[in-house]
């Protein structure tokens, strides 16, 4: 019975939409003390005068030390790194939409990159079956069995690895 979903065309948009958030993460590491601590371009008295909103709920505001900011952007990465390979796709995707979310609210004065949108397609991205094609939880994987092709690969790894060493001594 065929699928209504491919598989191979939700792989692609899984590992697309975690390429994106990696590079946009890397783009908001290079100035997370800017951006998003109290010594930065918008600290917390301008931030609470603001009529677009208040950054309610967002977590860079936990603390407002720049170690907080760039652990909370760490772990963003590590996230979309998760997302980008298919590991616990249903599992990371609601605390990586609540960080691009906590992102967003604590510098709302960046836009351009549809953020509102990226959000909802990692929660589309957990309630699709996005894991079945080119992910390390594919349910096609197998892993080799120990008889004579993992001899051999061991084996061929084995001299690969030795002539090196064999050459230097």
């Amino acid at each position: 019975m065929k699928s209504f979903w491919d598989p191979e065309a939700l792989g692609s948009f899984r590992i697309g939409l975690g390429l994106y958030l990696i590079a946009y993460t890397v783009l908001c590491l290079g100035s997370a003390t800017a951006l998003f601590t109290d010594s930065g371009v918008l600290p917390m008295h301008v931030l609470n005068g603001l009529q677009t909103g208040k950054g309610y709920g967002s977590l860079y505001l936990v603390s407002r030390w720049w170690a907080w900011a760039y652990f909370l952007l760490f772990t963003q990465l590590l996230l979309s790194l998760c997302l980008t390979i298919g590991f616990r796709v249903r599992l990371i995707a609601l605390p990586l939409a609540y960080l691009l979310w906590s992102l967003n609210a604590r510098n709302p004065f960046l836009v351009g990159l549809a953020e509102e949108w990226i959000i909802l397609l990692v929660l589309a991205a957990a309630l699709l079956p996005v894991c079945k094609a080119f992910s390390v939880e594919d349910s096609t994987f197998r892993y080799p069995s120990a008889g004579l092709e993992s001899a051999s690969l061991f084996l061929g790894l084995s001299l690969l690895l030795a002539t090196p060493a064999a050459w230097i001594t």
